[in-house]
């Protein structure tokens, strides 16, 4: 009506004058990806999440740096050093003696003697445990008899040690912090795009 006629659905109309004041163009609109290149400061850090503070759980002298650097990469279950202790020393004595002794009265009459004896070695052997002896070593002293002059401290993953806090022979106590080894198979990424705020991204 009135000589208007009417947009088809869909057409989007801007005033010309608008359009000439901001030196506006059209364009008939195409299919194809959007794209922009994005040039930004970038930091890669560690996943804290991935990250093992080392201490040994005993007083004692560190006899053997097997990983002397940092930068070396260890595999898990790689041994990092070996720590003399007397403590570890006189907790695998009383497990020997606690050995003996089931051998002993485990054939007895009495049963609380046989009882007694049976959880005297669980106590033992449990005290090694928490003291961190490996399990490895534990089983070499159940079938030697022989007591481990040093025990083995192991690498709890794969990774790369970023932090090294001893040297051979040292005197260490829980409180030393031994190393600080890194698993770089995450790791996150901190980017920051002129003019805008950085974010965070784990790759």
């Amino acid at each position: 009506e009135g000589g208007a006629c009417e947009a088809r659905a869909g057409t989007v109309e801007i005033d010309a004058v608008p359009v000439q004041n901001v030196g506006g163009r059209t364009e008939r609109a195409t299919g194809g990806p959007l794209s922009r290149s994005v040039r930004a400061v970038g930091r890669v850090d560690f996943d804290e999440t991935l990250l093992a503070r080392i201490y040994p759980k005993i007083d004692g002298w560190v006899e053997t740096l097997m990983v002397d650097k940092t930068g070396a990469q260890v595999k898990k279950g790689d041994v990092l050093l070996s720590i003399y202790s007397p403590q570890i020393v006189a907790s695998q004595e009383e497990y020997l003696l606690a050995l003996k002794n089931r051998k002993t009265l485990g054939n007895s009459s009495l049963e609380d003697i046989r009882r007694g004896a049976e959880s005297l070695v669980k106590s033992a052997r449990l005290r090694l445990q928490l003291l961190d002896l490996p399990q490895h070593q534990i089983k070499a002293l159940e079938q030697s008899g022989e007591i481990n002059r040093a025990t083995h401290i192991h690498s709890p993953f794969n990774g790369v040690v970023i932090k090294l806090g001893v040297q051979a022979g040292q005197y260490v106590t829980p409180k030393t912090q031994l190393y600080q080894i890194a698993d770089l198979t995450k790791v996150w990424v901190y980017t920051e795009e002129i003019g805008r705020a950085s974010c965070r991204e784990r790759v």
